[in-house]
């Protein structure tokens, strides 16, 4: 329960602070503050339901780094903004969370707005987070999230609604539901400017996708990037995207619902080259795939004459969407 102020640096110096049984109200928290950091600490929630760990609320120049997290049920670390208030410039680092739920990690604005902006989450470490465990931002700008790592959670990084964001280099394994998901919702102008690079997403249900909403996604890079054994899908393309030089397990494993996708230099793991659209295997998207699928027009999964290579956007039908696809990205080569 404490209310911390501006230009202060809460430090740990061994021992851990235990939540008592009677509260759910966050250990720290800093509302209007700015110029702060939390440094060394170790918290353990002791698996209370609701229990918070740090909460800022319009808070500016501050950060939280090496500090241990334990069995922190809701939002180990939230940084937030009122309705008219400016959360920008922090940094969440080398911090780690161990059995806390429910986006140990959340750094969560206000819809229609990027007032929570200019900050970095970098070099954590979660584990565990069975029920909502995750990294997660929603109407923020401006962020880099990279080199954390994520294991054994529901999620792995999750935004919802964000504008110029790099997530980067970040380890993602065993995760029960999506890796990394972009998510829009209605009252917003939805997402914009994101790169992902140099991840590795191993092991989950899906690798990367579209979760929720259907408010536009614009200008998404997806390069070089690891989705490999993901159960359902490694890349379920159901928003526009470009994907470049990324590594899938099979070729199965990646599934189109968007028109607007591209993909350049998508490997296997056994090296084998994979590119939508070329439903002949000259790697080259050209006349002769058009022709293929023209010909192929019209047949659904089970009928006389069905080639599912046709079918390109998953959806038991080969149609003008399918053309549509390949006359979009026409004249790609691998």
């Amino acid at each position: 329960g404490l209310i911390a102020k501006s230009y202060t640096t809460i430090l740990g110096m061994n021992g851990t602070i235990r939540r008592p049984d009677n509260t759910t109200a966050p250990f720290i928290t800093f509302q209007n503050g700015s110029d702060f950091a939390i440094l060394n600490l170790t918290l353990d929630g002791k698996k209370l339901d609701d229990g918070c760990g740090i909460r800022i609320v319009d808070g500016k120049s501050f950060v939280i780094q090496n500090n241990t997290f334990l069995s922190i049920k809701k939002h180990a670390v939230r940084a937030a903004t009122s309705l008219e208030g400016i959360s920008e410039n922090f940094t969440i680092a080398r911090n780690s969370f161990t059995d806390c739920d429910n986006a140990p990690i959340l750094v969560f604005g206000v819809p229609t707005k990027r007032a929570i902006r200019h900050f970095t989450i970098l070099s954590n470490t979660i584990l565990n987070g069975t029920v909502n465990g995750k990294i997660g931002t929603a109407f923020s700008a401006d962020a880099l999230i990279a080199n954390n790592t994520v294991a054994n959670c529901q999620f792995g990084i999750a935004t919802r609604c964000v504008s110029n964001t790099t997530i980067r280099g970040n380890a993602i394994n065993n995760a029960t539901d999506y890796g990394i998901y972009l998510g829009t919702q209605i009252g917003d102008n939805g997402t914009d400017n994101v790169v992902i690079e140099n991840n590795s997403v191993i092991g989950g249900d899906i690798g990367i996708a579209r979760y929720y909403g259907s408010y536009p996604i614009r200008d998404i890079i997806i390069r070089n990037n690891q989705f490999i054994n993901n159960t359902s899908y490694d890349i379920l393309a159901d928003f526009p995207a470009i994907y470049i030089n990324n590594t899938i397990t099979s070729a199965e494993r990646l599934v189109i619902h968007d028109l607007e996708t591209t993909f350049i230099g998508t490997r296997t793991i056994t090296n084998e080259l994979i590119l939508p659209g070329d439903v002949n295997s000259d790697l080259k998207i050209d006349i002769m795939d058009v022709a293929f699928i023209a010909k192929k027009y019209g047949c659904v999964e089970g009928s006389p004459g069905w080639n599912i290579s046709a079918d390109i956007i998953r959806d038991d039908v080969i149609d003008i969407k399918d053309i549509s696809y390949v006359s979009r990205n026409y004249g790609v080569i691998m």
